[in-house]
């Protein structure tokens, strides 16, 4: 009860204030070097889901296929990898996700009644059957045991790698956007809307059984005026981000499950969150043509990315300040994937 009344006072003082009340917007010092460069040789289509992997020296780009770019850490170029995959039954890919712990294995999802975990090494594919349909987000644990999997009917699955079975399911009254565990494995923020208010719900990320569930059911929250698009957890475990169609964004502390910050630059839905492998900086990616990135520490907007054309999909380098994007850019001889850093 202590979490609902916290987040109850919590939310109301922040929108009490005046949604004009702009961040302030003067640069952050740090960002004065940093440029945007195209990668080339990538897919003029559009494209939607984006990762890095856990040692952020590949990125994975998916449409209808999966393509892999290697980093030099040397000039800060990518290699185009030989690797591409298309071992999947639908001609879009929904969501993707790289192991936490092993650089060479990712999962991905799309609208069919599978899940695909492709080892790198391997041109073969492995697709796991029984899995419920219209799957809309994947994510995995911290350990890298767990898979997450939640489709259009609110429904939740956990796959057990090691067992190669579905261990729990759930069903929700609340429509889920997002999900994802906390760094230390503990609890898992699900993140979406009940009755039209934007709704997040904290459970055990341990123990899947309705008795541990039931028992986390005041840890929740309607938190913004609208649904939740987007969620972002911080790597160091002290914030997460909310992101909603009321055009607000969230920044929460973690520990105390406490909204602590609300920004109000975007003038349309925010679609992707991101925070930077220290958690100092939070990207944000809307409807607006331009990218935010905030200073959590200092609640001021550091720095912005101009672009002609909304983005589809943002993500910070897990090791370093690299922020990955995903657009549609008509810019002659130019792809979709640009990267901003320090080059």
């Amino acid at each position: 009860e202590q979490y609902r009344q916290k987040i109850q006072i919590n939310t109301q003082m922040q929108y009490s204030e005046d949604k004009q009340q702009q961040q302030n917007t003067k640069p952050d010092q740090f960002f004065q070097q940093f440029k945007n460069k195209s990668v080339q040789n990538t897919y003029r289509k559009s494209e939607q889901c984006i990762g890095w992997n856990s040692t952020g020296q590949l990125i994975a780009t998916a449409q209808n296929k999966i393509r892999l770019f290697k980093l030099d850490r040397t000039n800060f170029n990518f290699d185009i990898e030989k690797n591409e995959q298309k071992g999947h039954d639908a001609s879009t890919i929904d969501n993707l996700q790289w192991h936490p712990q092993n650089p060479e294995v990712l999962t991905y999802i799309t609208k069919q009644p599978y899940l695909y975990i492709w080892d790198i090494r391997d041109k073969n594919v492995k697709k796991i059957n029984n899995i419920q349909s219209e799957n809309l987000n994947v994510c995995y644990s911290q350990d890298g045991n767990i898979i997450a999997l939640c489709n259009r009917d609110n429904k939740l699955q956990y796959y057990d790698v090691r067992k190669d079975d579905i261990i729990y399911q759930q069903a929700f009254e609340m429509d889920i956007n997002e999900l994802q565990w906390d760094p230390t494995g503990s609890i898992i923020i699900i993140a979406g809307s009940l009755n039209g208010a934007g709704t997040i719900r904290v459970q055990d990320g341990k123990n899947f059984t309705k008795n541990t569930n039931d028992l986390l059911d005041n840890i929740q929250s309607e938190c913004h005026s609208m649904k939740i698009l987007s969620l972002a957890i911080d790597p160091k475990g002290k914030y997460f981000a909310t992101g909603s169609s009321d055009t607000l964004i969230g920044l929460w502390d973690l520990d105390e499950i406490t909204m602590i910050q609300t920004y109000a630059q975007s003038d349309s839905a925010i679609k992707k969150l991101s925070f930077s492998f220290d958690g100092q900086y939070l990207a944000s990616l809307s409807n607006d043509k331009n990218i935010f990135i905030y200073n959590c520490q200092q609640n001021t907007v550091a720095s912005t990315i101009e672009k002609e054309q909304p983005q589809n999909n943002l993500q910070w380098n897990p090791n370093q300040y690299i922020l990955a994007y995903l657009g549609d850019d008509k810019v002659e001889n130019e792809g979709n994937l640009k990267l901003y850093g320090q080059f």
